[in-house]
């Protein structure tokens, strides 16, 4: 995202969001009784969390070259915050269409992303 952190928002609506120095990460549990209610954050060392979590963050790690190969391409148009560690800004609902995608995010702004073809910079 613009503040160089890296965000997945999976199928069961949990989110995972790596801090821009990568040492950390927030895992969103969505609200139970309001979809558009902010979700419940816990932060962990990208060494250090619950089992239960493994699949996410191994998947996190791999779409992190992705997501920065396909959304940031050659450019470097975000501002990294390295101070930030924890209550990141997280993904809420997704819509991929053919040349963008369409991020809601948990501060309630509509992020828009041009997707890169992979090896070019335009």
């Amino acid at each position: 995202m613009s503040d160089g952190t890296i965000s997945v928002h999976f199928n069961d609506s949990h989110s995972l969001v790596l801090a821009p120095g990568k040492e950390y990460f927030d895992h969103v549990t969505p609200s139970a009784t309001d979809e558009m209610a902010n979700g419940h954050q816990e932060n962990y060392p990208i060494d250090e969390y619950p089992l239960e979590l493994k699949n996410k963050v191994f998947l996190l790690r791999h779409f992190e070259g992705y997501i920065l190969e396909r959304l940031l391409g050659q450019h470097d148009w975000r501002y990294t915050d390295l101070e930030l560690t924890k209550g990141m800004v997280y993904i809420t609902k997704y819509l991929r269409m053919k040349h963008v995608i369409l991020f809601r995010l948990s501060n309630d702004i509509l992020q828009v992303s041009r997707l890169f073809e992979a090896g070019h910079n335009r």
